[in-house]
């Protein structure tokens, strides 16, 4: 009983560094199994009555406090043991990394500790606040405090750790740049010596060269869904010079459903989509831009 509810302790320790809260999650799920499913088996019948009894923990205990020693009470106990040390690692995240083919290291960050750091003349209003990362390598036991914050390093998430630069170029470099639209909006800029030429005509040189640096780093926030299906793109980018690969973004827009998306050369398999105009528009700009 008592492996029991420190089982249940780890597990509340593990998804809050807070000790208070953990101290109540703690007390809940304790008051729960010793009470409250007790106390809803006696007032309720049949099957579900059944259930609720045998949850109740002090049912078992009961049991086992007579000296009848039964397999189900011991196989009840084992089962909190067991899913609350299993919780207390499910909650955190497993960091495995590859080499070659060969696991070079495998552990797992769980939750974070907040103290603060003691003032040797008292009371200061500017508290430094100690925060400890929990950390367990895998077949190891032992759990290891790391300074700061390592579980932000990592997420669960697949499209966290996925490159989402739409271009990276230096500003200097190109020397063309084509804008492909529908209808008659299509325009060229080409550079000739230190000015730029729109369709033939001059353009503000000073504007095209803070274009290109808006869009020199630009990257995607958020991935369309994988079953996305690759809409038709009627507005395209190309980007080209003498000492750069030629970089083509290619976009289109829903504008009913407010929906737009970019897909770019430098990773054709990545999809961005996103309700927010601003990284379109920023791209796919109208001649006035540059005049």
């Amino acid at each position: 009983m008592s492996a029991s509810y420190i089982s249940i302790g780890l597990f509340a320790s593990s998804i809050t560094g807070n000790q208070i809260v953990a101290f109540l999650i703690a007390l809940f799920i304790g008051i729960f199994f010793h009470l409250i499913f007790g106390l809803l088996a006696s007032s309720t019948t049949g099957w579900i009555a059944g259930i609720l009894d045998y949850l109740s923990l002090s049912t078992h205990y009961e049991s086992m406090a007579r000296g009848v020693i039964d397999s189900k009470d011991i196989i009840y106990f084992l089962s909190i043991i067991f899913l609350g040390l299993t919780g207390t690692d499910s909650t955190g995240t497993r960091v495995v990394v590859e080499e070659n083919g060969e696991v070079t290291a495998d552990f797992l960050v769980g939750r974070i500790s907040f103290s603060q750091a003691q003032q040797p003349q008292g009371y200061s209003r500017n508290q430094n606040t100690i925060i400890k990362s929990h950390l367990r390598v895998e077949d190891d036991e032992r759990v290891y405090q790391v300074d700061g914050f390592l579980s932000m390093m990592f997420s669960d998430k697949v499209a966290a750790y996925r490159d989402k630069t739409i271009c990276r170029f230096d500003k200097e470099l190109p020397v063309r740049l084509t804008f492909t639209y529908p209808g008659d909006s299509s325009l060229t800029l080409v550079k000739n010596g230190m000015k730029w030429m729109l369709n033939n005509l001059p353009a503000d040189s000073v504007k095209v060269a803070t274009y290109l640096g808006t869009i020199a780093t630009s990257s995607g926030s958020e991935f369309a869904a994988s079953d996305q299906p690759i809409p038709e793109f009627p507005y395209t980018l190309r980007i080209e010079g003498d000492q750069m690969q030629a970089i083509e973004i290619r976009g289109a827009k829903d504008d009913s459903a407010k929906i737009y998306f970019i897909q770019s050369s430098a990773d054709p398999s990545a999809l961005f989509r996103s309700t927010s105009p601003s990284l379109f528009s920023r791209i796919f700009v109208s001649r006035e831009k540059f005049i």
